[in-house]
């Protein structure tokens, strides 16, 4: 669910004002999230970033931004159930 509020909130209002402070917010808050819920594909993006934002690089930034959303809707699906073996 936090996912899901950091993108229909924080990813969209980011989008729009590209400003390097909230840049580099929003990688933080992504990396605590991927550490709270030990997510290794969440860590490597927020890492990425982060590493964006501190070369001041907006076209890698924008880059790095557009793959979000797709990454947030495959954390978002549900782990398919391994049957149990009868």
């Amino acid at each position: 669910p936090h996912l899901r509020h950091l993108q229909e909130n924080e990813y969209k209002r980011l989008c729009e004002s590209q400003l390097m402070g909230e840049v580099e917010s929003f990688a933080i808050e992504l990396s605590n999230l991927a550490g709270e819920h030990n997510c290794p594909p969440l860590r490597q993006f927020a890492e990425e970033l982060q590493e964006a934002s501190d070369l001041f690089d907006i076209d890698l930034i924008n880059s790095r931004l557009e793959r979000f959303p797709r990454l947030a809707d495959e954390l978002a699906r549900p782990l398919p159930s391994k049957s149990k073996p009868r």
